[in-house]
Order: C-alpha cells, then structure tokens, then sequence
C-alpha cells in the first residue's frame, strides 16, 4: 500500500469516524450524526480547495500517494479532513454538556507561554521564527475582552487598517531600497500588527471595564455615607 504516513492516517480518521457513529447512536441529539457528516464534508471540500490552490501555484508539494487528485494532491488528505470536521463535530457536543469551567485567561496565558516557548527554542536552533507564535494569542485575547459589539466591531476594523498600513508603508520603504528583511518581506509582518493593535484595544477594553466597577462601588459608598448622615 503506497501513501506513507498519509494512508494510516486516513485509515485512523475512517475508524475513528465508525467508531463515534457507534457511539453516537446512544446519544440523545439525533442531529448529531448530521451536523457531523455535514462539517465533516465542509471542511473535506475546503482543505481540497486549498490543496489544489496550493500545490498548483508551487506553494508545496506531496511526493507519495495511491492517487493523486489533479495530479498534485493525494487522495487521503480527503478521509483525513472529513474525520477530523467529523470529530471536531463531536468534542463541540460534548464541550456543550461539560459542566467544569474553564477560565479564558488561563487558556490564553498558556497559549501565550507555549508561543514564547517555541519562539525561543527556534530561535536558539537557528530555524525560521515568526511573532505571529505569539501575536495571536495575544490579539485572540484582546478580542475576547469586548462584550459590547459595536466596540469589538471598530476596535477590529481600525487594527485591520493598521495592518493595511503597516503593509503599504513595508512596500514602499523595502522597494526603496533602504530598507530590507534577512529573509525576505512576508505579510505576517502587517498581520502581526494587525493582532498587536487587536491586543492593545483588548487591554483597553478591559482597563475600562475595571474602571466601571470601581466607580459603580464608590458611587454606591458615597450614596450609602450620604444616607447615613
């Protein structure tokens, strides 16, 4: 059987799928086999895009395949992305009935550790880095502060334009010729100020809101002192 690892993996993802659609018979949401054959076609379909976008511009490459898709793209990437959109449908359904919180800070202060942790040991290693390792974390965060919408709405707007900014500027400095990057200009770089923007309104968000409190209970210390006297 040629593929590599791409074969097993597939295989695995087929198993699994027969395996939750067992098991999800003795679930209560009859949807549920539904939602997941639904997504998991979704997100098969869309991998498939890319893949063929990918590949066909030179972008990468796949070197062994029982059949390859257009030439370029091996048939297993299908069953793989199917099972996953399959499984994922699954943990969501069962991430709806888990009863033990989780705070979001934490998960994003572990997101942030592990970006730095890895940043650095590329660093030391000499291997390609990028910012975007810790970037995200920190813009997913900042975007997780907003609770009013129109807020989180034109704070993500105005750090999009940031990142459109700092592109334009890029192109036009680097194509002057004063200006340059060891290894080459890549658009993480406006996509890492994009999040940074993100990170900061986030912060600002969440400095307004402490503020809001703090001031909701002094007003209400000062009402009671005054009704006291």
């Amino acid at each position: 059987m040629d593929g590599g690892g791409l074969t097993w993996i597939s295989i695995s993802g087929i198993l699994l799928c027969l395996i939750l659609i067992i098991v999800g018979r003795g679930f209560g949401d009859k949807n549920l086999l539904k939602r997941s054959f639904a997504f998991g076609m979704i997100l098969c379909f869309m991998d498939l895009a890319v893949e063929l976008v990918g590949t066909s511009i030179g972008k990468w490459e796949y070197g062994d395949s029982n059949f390859f898709i257009n030439s370029a793209v091996p048939i297993e990437l299908l069953p793989i992305f199917f099972s996953l959109g399959f499984t994922l449908t699954f943990i969501h359904y069962g991430l709806t009935k888990l009863e033990i919180n989780m705070p979001l800070d934490f998960v994003f202060i572990f997101m942030i550790i592990l970006g730095l942790l890895v940043y650095v040991l590329r660093a030391i290693n000499g291997d390609r880095v990028t910012l975007l390792m810790i970037s995200v974390p920190l813009g997913l965060w900042g975007f997780s502060q907003f609770s009013d919408e129109k807020i989180a709405a034109y704070s993500l707007l105005i750090s999009i334009v940031v990142g459109l900014i700092d592109y334009v500027i890029e192109v036009i400095i680097i194509s002057s010729g004063n200006y340059g990057y060891s290894g080459g200009y890549r658009v993480e770089t406006p996509l890492t100020y994009t999040m940074v923007a993100l990170a900061i309104f986030g912060a600002l968000e969440r400095y307004r809101q402490s503020r809001k409190v703090v001031d909701s209970i002094d007003e209400e210390s000062t009402t009671a002192s005054m009704d006291n006297a």
